[in-house]
């Protein structure tokens, strides 16, 4: 596929897969690199949602580390015209160990788990249910769900906790 790197690949498409490290080539140098990528339980399946084609279900989608690297903004960011996708994607547990973007400075966010569901209610909104992630010494849980449809109206419960600072001796 164009702008995808596959690296020490093993197992099949459809069903189980597992890679060292696949690079996803997004516009000019912006590059998306997951370490340690796998899945368990892919299943294609015809949609008859209108204006989805598809729905991919995976039982488990997982990478060691995800790394965003993405060029600096000349400019303020502008939001997308829309978030609606072409097929629905059921995640039922995401697992990655490390994600690391600039946003997040020298801290990745670690230890991120969810289910994950994009295009849900006919494509009509994306969601993250049973989320939970750390970054740095805060640790968070919650849910989060997006319309894919302008103005973008966005549900999100968040718990944040802070983990008690180790004394020096």
């Amino acid at each position: 596929l164009p702008g995808l790197e596959v690296t020490a690949p093993r197992g099949t498409l459809w069903g189980d897969f597992e890679a060292g490290r696949v690079v996803l080539k997004l516009s000019g140098t912006d590059q998306i690199v997951f370490t340690q990528l796998g899945w368990r339980g892919l299943r294609l399946a015809y949609s008859d949602a209108p204006g989805l084609w598809a729905r991919l279900s995976l039982d488990q989608l997982h990478a060691s580390r995800v790394d965003v690297l993405t060029a600096p903004s000349d400019g303020p960011m502008t939001a997308p015209a829309r978030l609606q996708l072409p097929l629905q994607v059921d995640v039922e547990a995401l697992t990655i160990g490390a994600l690391h973007a600039r946003a997040l400075g020298t801290n990745p966010l670690r230890d991120l788990r969810a289910r994950l569901q994009l295009g849900a209610i006919d494509g009509a909104e994306h969601r993250l249910d049973a989320l939970s992630a750390g970054w740095d010494r805060l640790q968070a849980t919650g849910a989060a769900r997006i319309a894919a449809r302008s103005p973008f109206a966005l549900d999100l419960t968040l718990a944040v906790s802070q983990a008690a600072s180790t004394p020096v001796t």
